[in-house]
């Protein structure tokens, strides 16, 4: 296994947002996302090409890689709170190749790079039951409800090893 989480490209756009289309058809994401694909594929042309989503907060975009081949995304943003946090905005894989451990190696990895600066965030749509108690195994303290959604969070960790077991994958900006 040759796993890799890059951030996205253009050429990226369209798998992308075919995987945010099925998640939110099966009550993963946002439902709004069917209705304004034109709006979320500007969006992601904004994240990819000047860092910044449609609000002017900083966003990153990725897409898993394994053996060469797209197996999934995920993105973080900037939230307006105080500590300065990251949102993780969303965790996808695609259907043929999700119970095979990329959710969990995709989560850990963002976790690597990213818990030891921003304390991160996220948000769990009630259908999203897996990601909510990989989220829960992983560190996040659930918050509370907003709305139907669970918020949860994880503290920013600095300088404490986290001891993830990252396997033999490339972090995030290598070989992409």
């Amino acid at each position: 296994m040759s796993f890799l989480l890059c951030p996205a490209r253009h050429q990226d756009v369209d798998f992308i947002l075919s995987l945010i289309m099925n998640g939110a058809r099966k009550g993963h994401f946002n439902s709004q996302a069917i209705s304004d694909k034109g709006l979320m594929r500007s969006d992601l042309l904004s994240i990819i090409n000047n860092g910044v989503d449609r609000n002017l907060l900083a966003s990153v975009a990725y897409v898993a890689w394994n053996d060469g081949k797209r197996v999934g995304i995920a993105s973080m943003t900037a939230t307006t709170k105080s500590d300065g946090g990251f949102e993780l905005g969303a965790i996808a894989v695609k259907p043929s190749d999700q119970d095979k451990g990329f959710g969990s190696l995709i989560l850990e990895t963002l976790l690597k790079e990213w818990l030891p600066k921003k304390t991160i965030y996220a948000r769990c749509y009630p259908k999203s039951e897996k990601l909510f108690l990989m989220l829960q195994k992983r560190g996040f303290e659930f918050l509370g409800f907003s709305g139907d959604d669970r918020i949860l969070r994880h503290e920013k960790m600095n300088g404490i090893d986290l001891g993830l077991k990252v396997g033999h994958f490339i972090p995030t900006r290598h070989a992409c």
